[in-house]
């Protein structure tokens, strides 16, 4: 739903619940890390992305939160190739795609690329 939030749970367990992430806006897009299996990527209607570590439990502020786009941020796509380790694309409503790279520390992404369409 429309809830400002993102929930995990962990279905070969039976007797878990979900773990909860309360977010600033409802979610358009989320993406596993591929290259951290334990992180993921989320973006919200208000244009923020931002990875969140599972390890640090529901609620955990995000490893790294950026305002990517000035309308709502509908899609993610991590490079799955090697050589290409740390590149996120985005796509947005304010009709651009811009290309970032997430360095390898764990730190705040850098706008590499910037495409009106």
């Amino acid at each position: 739903g429309f809830d400002r939030a993102v929930y995990l749970s962990d279905l070969r367990s039976s007797g878990s619940g979900s773990v909860k992430w309360a977010l600033r806006s409802d979610v358009e897009a989320l993406i596993w890390d591929l290259h951290e299996p334990t992180s993921f990527l989320v973006s919200g209607e208000d244009g923020t992305v931002a990875k969140y570590d599972t390890r640090m439990g529901g609620g955990s502020d995000p490893v790294w939160s950026i305002a990517a786009h000035d309308k709502a941020c509908c899609d993610l796509s991590l490079c799955a190739s090697p050589r290409g380790r740390g590149l996120l694309a985005t796509g947005s409503l304010d009709k651009s795609v811009k290309l970032w790279d997430l360095g390898v520390g764990g730190g705040e992404p850098e706008l590499i690329l910037s495409k009106k369409l």
